[in-house]
């Protein structure tokens, strides 16, 4: 980071520590052995000279920490799961990926330029995930769905930043 001197950093569905200094799934899995630390992303141990930005769907996310004290009694598990470390900014969405494509469309329409991918790009990559073995993080089931939700459902919402975005950036 000190190399790198960058100026925002967004952490998005990215599982950060919880208050006992473990990361968790929204069902209280333990995930320590699969995601490591990087809440010194955040906070690291010398002065930040960047903004932060958390994007999280249930609150274990990285950066939500922000929201812990108002929301850890609302989520189930919330006590145990809930990141206790806080962006600048954050962006609470009903699943991670909508407000990422939010963040993204809101860049765009800023820029004047369309900096997203259509829908049919995250088919694509969510077809190769569950042919590489991955499964729904919801259902953990190996099928066409974002934390429970169907493809078609979920694809509504990316279309319609998707339409939303590519109309207003062009303008």
């Amino acid at each position: 980071i000190k190399d790198f001197k960058p100026t925002q950093l967004v952490a998005s569905e990215r599982p950060g520590s919880a208050g006992d200094g473990h990361r968790y799934s929204m069902r209280g899995e333990l995930l320590y052995d699969l995601v490591p630390a990087a809440d010194r992303l955040l906070s690291p141990p010398f002065p930040r000279n960047y903004t932060t930005i958390a994007i999280g769907d249930g609150g274990n996310e990285l950066g939500l920490g922000g929201l812990r004290d108002a929301l850890k009694d609302k989520v189930m598990h919330g006590e145990l799961i809930f990141c206790a470390t806080s962006a600048d900014h954050i962006i609470p969405s009903g699943i991670s990926n909508w407000g990422a494509y939010a963040l993204v469309a809101a860049i765009s329409v800023l820029s004047g330029r369309c900096l997203m991918r259509p829908p049919e790009h995250a088919l694509a990559l969510l077809q190769s995930l569950l042919a590489a073995g991955a499964v729904d993080g919801c259902t953990k089931k190996c099928e066409l769905s974002v934390d429970g939700v169907g493809w078609d459902d979920y694809s509504k919402t990316l279309a319609a930043i998707y339409a939303e975005t590519k109309a207003s950036a062009t303008l």
